[in-house]
């Protein structure tokens, strides 16, 4: 039974560094520029094809693929300074790809 006791508290621990990041996602996600986070969310959230959301977007489609990059980015960078700032995984001196 204490087996069965710590797995509900590694679990409860998981869920509660699932939420964290999410929440920090959800952040990075909302500080982009406008243009950025719709094709961020219509392509990685939503799912879309890249030819639907640079139609839907009014973008050409080289137009969208560089916006989504910076976008992609611009997400993973601030990732990476949130999560070195608070002793996130990352080892010093390390860079992440």
């Amino acid at each position: 039974m204490a087996d069965r006791g710590a797995g509900l508290v590694t679990s409860a621990e998981e869920e509660v560094i699932r939420r964290l990041e999410a929440e920090l996602v959800v952040q990075a996600i909302r500080e982009l520029p406008d243009v950025q986070r719709r094709v961020l969310i219509m392509r990685d959230v939503l799912g879309y094809p890249g030819r639907v959301v640079a139609e839907r977007l009014g973008l050409s489609n080289a137009a969208m693929k560089s916006q989504l990059h910076r976008a992609r980015s611009t997400v993973r960078l601030s990732l990476d300074g949130r999560t070195e700032a608070t002793g996130g995984p990352h080892e010093p001196g390390t860079t992440s790809a």
